[in-house]
Protein backbone atom coordinates (compact mmCIF):
# COMPACT_ATOMS: atom_id res chain seq x y z
CA UNK A 1 0.00 0.00 0.00
CA UNK A 2 1.26 3.22 -0.81
CA UNK A 3 0.69 5.55 2.20
CA UNK A 4 -2.39 7.28 3.11
CA UNK A 5 -3.51 8.30 -0.45
CA UNK A 6 -6.14 7.21 -2.92
CA UNK A 7 -5.16 4.84 -5.71
CA UNK A 8 -7.52 3.62 -9.13
CA UNK A 9 -5.63 0.73 -10.46
CA UNK A 10 -2.26 1.97 -8.87
CA UNK A 11 -2.85 5.32 -10.17
CA UNK A 12 -3.04 8.53 -8.17
CA UNK A 13 -6.25 10.77 -8.15
CA UNK A 14 -4.23 13.59 -9.44
CA UNK A 15 -3.89 11.12 -13.13
CA UNK A 16 -7.52 11.45 -13.17
CA UNK A 17 -7.58 15.16 -12.25
CA UNK A 18 -9.58 14.17 -9.33
CA UNK A 19 -9.34 14.79 -5.64
CA UNK A 20 -11.62 12.35 -3.19
CA UNK A 21 -13.64 14.06 -0.85
CA UNK A 22 -13.33 13.46 3.12
CA UNK A 23 -17.16 11.98 2.84
CA UNK A 24 -16.73 8.70 1.10
CA UNK A 25 -17.76 5.78 3.14
CA UNK A 26 -17.84 2.32 2.75
CA UNK A 27 -20.76 0.29 4.28
CA UNK A 28 -20.88 -3.63 5.26
CA UNK A 29 -23.04 -5.61 3.77
CA UNK A 30 -25.95 -7.51 6.04
CA UNK A 31 -25.15 -11.79 6.67
CA UNK A 32 -26.89 -13.76 4.41
CA UNK A 33 -26.83 -16.92 6.47
CA UNK A 34 -28.97 -20.12 4.93
CA UNK A 35 -30.61 -21.64 8.31
CA UNK A 36 -33.18 -24.73 8.58
CA UNK A 37 -35.12 -24.85 11.78
CA UNK A 38 -36.73 -28.49 12.42
CA UNK A 39 -40.12 -28.71 13.02
CA UNK A 40 -39.86 -29.96 16.37
CA UNK A 41 -36.94 -29.19 18.52
CA UNK A 42 -35.00 -26.05 19.18
CA UNK A 43 -31.53 -26.76 17.53
CA UNK A 44 -31.59 -25.36 14.00
CA UNK A 45 -28.96 -26.00 10.58
CA UNK A 46 -26.80 -23.70 9.60
CA UNK A 47 -26.21 -24.36 5.64
CA UNK A 48 -24.10 -21.39 5.18
CA UNK A 49 -22.91 -18.30 4.93
CA UNK A 50 -22.90 -16.13 1.90
CA UNK A 51 -20.17 -13.27 1.86
CA UNK A 52 -21.60 -10.10 1.06
CA UNK A 53 -20.13 -7.24 -0.95
CA UNK A 54 -19.57 -3.91 0.37
CA UNK A 55 -20.85 -1.00 -0.54
CA UNK A 56 -17.92 2.04 -1.36
CA UNK A 57 -19.43 5.86 -1.69
CA UNK A 58 -16.91 7.48 -4.32
CA UNK A 59 -17.64 11.73 -3.97
CA UNK A 60 -14.75 13.27 -5.74
CA UNK A 61 -13.99 17.26 -7.16
CA UNK A 62 -13.20 16.97 -10.97
CA UNK A 63 -10.59 19.26 -11.72
CA UNK A 64 -10.23 20.80 -15.55
CA UNK A 65 -8.92 24.41 -17.67
CA UNK A 66 -12.82 24.70 -18.39
CA UNK A 67 -16.34 22.76 -18.69
CA UNK A 68 -14.97 20.50 -21.32
CA UNK A 69 -11.46 19.74 -19.80
CA UNK A 70 -13.98 18.44 -16.80
CA UNK A 71 -16.00 16.71 -18.58
CA UNK A 72 -13.42 14.79 -20.32
CA UNK A 73 -11.55 14.20 -16.88
CA UNK A 74 -15.17 12.79 -15.78
CA UNK A 75 -15.19 10.93 -18.78
CA UNK A 76 -11.62 9.47 -18.40
CA UNK A 77 -12.22 8.04 -15.07
CA UNK A 78 -15.60 6.63 -15.65
CA UNK A 79 -13.60 4.71 -18.83
CA UNK A 80 -11.33 3.25 -15.86
CA UNK A 81 -13.95 2.94 -13.00
CA UNK A 82 -16.05 0.31 -15.93
CA UNK A 83 -13.23 -1.58 -16.61
CA UNK A 84 -13.87 -4.64 -15.10
CA UNK A 85 -12.68 -4.92 -11.25
CA UNK A 86 -10.69 -2.23 -10.14
CA UNK A 87 -8.35 -2.17 -7.11
CA UNK A 88 -9.03 1.31 -4.95
CA UNK A 89 -6.74 2.01 -2.29
CA UNK A 90 -8.16 3.91 0.16
CA UNK A 91 -7.03 6.33 2.66
CA UNK A 92 -8.22 4.00 5.40
CA UNK A 93 -5.12 1.26 3.96
CA UNK A 94 -7.54 -1.22 2.57
CA UNK A 95 -7.08 -2.28 -0.58
CA UNK A 96 -11.10 -2.65 -2.42
CA UNK A 97 -11.80 -4.86 -5.30
CA UNK A 98 -15.17 -3.28 -6.87
CA UNK A 99 -17.07 -3.15 -10.06
CA UNK A 100 -18.70 0.15 -10.48
CA UNK A 101 -22.46 0.06 -9.60
CA UNK A 102 -23.63 3.47 -10.41
CA UNK A 103 -21.72 6.89 -11.69
CA UNK A 104 -24.46 9.42 -10.72
CA UNK A 105 -24.44 13.00 -11.56
CA UNK A 106 -21.74 15.77 -12.36
CA UNK A 107 -22.94 19.05 -10.93
CA UNK A 108 -21.79 21.99 -8.86
CA UNK A 109 -19.64 23.24 -11.44
CA UNK A 110 -17.60 26.22 -10.19
CA UNK A 111 -18.53 29.69 -12.19
CA UNK A 112 -15.37 29.21 -14.68
CA UNK A 113 -16.17 25.92 -15.02
CA UNK A 114 -12.87 24.53 -13.79
CA UNK A 115 -14.35 22.04 -11.05
CA UNK A 116 -17.20 20.38 -10.34
CA UNK A 117 -18.69 16.97 -8.60
CA UNK A 118 -19.94 13.70 -9.00
CA UNK A 119 -20.17 10.41 -6.73
CA UNK A 120 -19.87 6.94 -7.72
CA UNK A 121 -20.66 3.88 -5.93
CA UNK A 122 -19.27 0.83 -6.19
CA UNK A 123 -19.70 -3.17 -4.55
CA UNK A 124 -16.58 -5.26 -4.05
CA UNK A 125 -14.50 -6.88 -1.87
CA UNK A 126 -12.44 -5.44 1.29
CA UNK A 127 -8.74 -6.85 1.33
CA UNK A 128 -5.20 -6.29 1.74
CA UNK A 129 -2.82 -6.32 -1.33
CA UNK A 130 -2.52 -9.13 -2.58
CA UNK A 131 0.04 -11.60 -1.27
CA UNK A 132 2.60 -14.20 -2.67
CA UNK A 133 3.93 -16.93 -0.55
CA UNK A 134 6.87 -19.00 -2.44
CA UNK A 135 8.61 -22.10 -1.75
CA UNK A 136 5.39 -23.54 0.28
CA UNK A 137 5.40 -26.80 1.56
CA UNK A 138 2.65 -28.25 3.48
CA UNK A 139 1.41 -26.01 5.90
CA UNK A 140 1.38 -22.25 6.07
CA UNK A 141 -0.76 -19.38 7.58
CA UNK A 142 -3.31 -17.14 5.70
CA UNK A 143 -4.27 -13.68 6.73
CA UNK A 144 -7.14 -12.43 6.13
CA UNK A 145 -11.18 -13.03 8.56
CA UNK A 146 -13.12 -13.80 5.10
CA UNK A 147 -14.06 -17.84 5.80
CA UNK A 148 -12.57 -18.74 2.33
CA UNK A 149 -10.41 -16.73 -0.05
CA UNK A 150 -9.80 -17.21 -3.76
CA UNK A 151 -6.19 -18.17 -4.57
CA UNK A 152 -3.56 -19.03 -7.63
CA UNK A 153 -1.63 -22.09 -7.15
CA UNK A 154 1.49 -23.08 -8.88
CA UNK A 155 4.09 -25.01 -9.45
CA UNK A 156 7.28 -26.02 -11.15
CA UNK A 157 7.49 -29.69 -11.74
CA UNK A 158 10.82 -31.45 -10.80
CA UNK A 159 10.23 -34.69 -12.31
CA UNK A 160 8.21 -36.30 -15.46
CA UNK A 161 5.65 -38.37 -14.83
CA UNK A 162 2.05 -40.26 -15.61
CA UNK A 163 0.23 -38.68 -12.55
CA UNK A 164 1.23 -35.82 -10.67
CA UNK A 165 -1.38 -34.65 -7.95
CA UNK A 166 -0.99 -30.93 -7.00
CA UNK A 167 -3.39 -29.12 -3.98
CA UNK A 168 -5.62 -32.08 -4.51
CA UNK A 169 -5.96 -31.92 -8.20
CA UNK A 170 -4.84 -34.63 -10.73
CA UNK A 171 -2.54 -33.54 -13.60
CA UNK A 172 -2.01 -36.41 -16.41
CA UNK A 173 1.60 -37.31 -18.03
CA UNK A 174 3.43 -34.13 -16.65
CA UNK A 175 7.26 -33.29 -18.14
CA UNK A 176 9.81 -32.05 -16.14
CA UNK A 177 10.20 -28.11 -16.37
CA UNK A 178 6.14 -28.19 -16.64
CA UNK A 179 4.76 -24.97 -14.75
CA UNK A 180 1.30 -25.55 -13.89
CA UNK A 181 -0.86 -23.24 -12.35
CA UNK A 182 -4.57 -23.47 -10.71
CA UNK A 183 -5.41 -19.80 -10.92
CA UNK A 184 -8.76 -19.27 -8.66
CA UNK A 185 -8.28 -15.62 -9.41
CA UNK A 186 -8.66 -15.33 -12.51
CA UNK A 187 -10.77 -18.76 -13.03
CA UNK A 188 -8.08 -20.23 -15.16
CA UNK A 189 -5.82 -23.75 -15.48
CA UNK A 190 -2.71 -23.49 -17.48
CA UNK A 191 0.12 -25.33 -18.05
CA UNK A 192 3.37 -23.50 -19.32
CA UNK A 193 1.23 -20.61 -20.05
CA UNK A 194 -1.72 -22.72 -22.34
CA UNK A 195 -5.14 -23.23 -21.29
CA UNK A 196 -5.08 -26.80 -20.26
CA UNK A 197 -8.55 -27.59 -18.28
CA UNK A 198 -8.53 -31.44 -19.65
CA UNK A 199 -5.29 -32.15 -18.46
CA UNK A 200 -6.34 -32.08 -14.94
CA UNK A 201 -9.33 -33.54 -12.89
CA UNK A 202 -10.28 -30.08 -11.12
CA UNK A 203 -13.54 -30.29 -10.27
CA UNK A 204 -13.20 -26.73 -8.57
CA UNK A 205 -11.07 -23.50 -7.68
CA UNK A 206 -8.50 -23.92 -5.01
CA UNK A 207 -9.99 -21.95 -1.59
CA UNK A 208 -8.07 -20.57 1.19
CA UNK A 209 -9.10 -20.37 4.81
CA UNK A 210 -7.82 -17.69 7.61
CA UNK A 211 -5.05 -19.12 9.85
CA UNK A 212 -3.52 -22.58 9.18
CA UNK A 213 -3.81 -24.13 5.80
CA UNK A 214 -2.06 -27.69 4.32
CA UNK A 215 -1.81 -28.15 0.98
CA UNK A 216 0.72 -30.50 -0.41
CA UNK A 217 2.79 -31.43 -3.82
CA UNK A 218 6.18 -33.31 -4.94
CA UNK A 219 7.13 -29.58 -5.42
CA UNK A 220 7.37 -26.46 -4.00
CA UNK A 221 4.51 -24.08 -4.43
CA UNK A 222 3.90 -20.44 -5.01
CA UNK A 223 0.88 -18.84 -3.87
CA UNK A 224 -0.86 -15.48 -4.01
CA UNK A 225 -3.62 -14.24 -2.55
CA UNK A 226 -5.55 -11.37 -1.53
CA UNK A 227 -6.17 -11.36 2.30
CA UNK A 228 -9.89 -10.78 2.48
CA UNK A 229 -11.89 -8.99 5.12
CA UNK A 230 -15.57 -9.50 6.28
Amino acid sequence: MKGKDFYINGNPASHFSIRLLASWKVEDADPDTTVLLPRNGTSFIVFGNLIGLKTVSLPVHVFGQNRKAVRLARSRLTAELSNGIVDLEMPDGFLYRCVLKSSGEISDFLPDGTKAECEYTLEGLQCEPKVTLANVSGRFIVQGTSPYMDCRISAVVSAAAPAYKMAGVTWSDVKEGDKLVLDGLEKRILRNSMNDALGCDAADWPKLVPGLNTLDCPDPLTIEYYPTYM
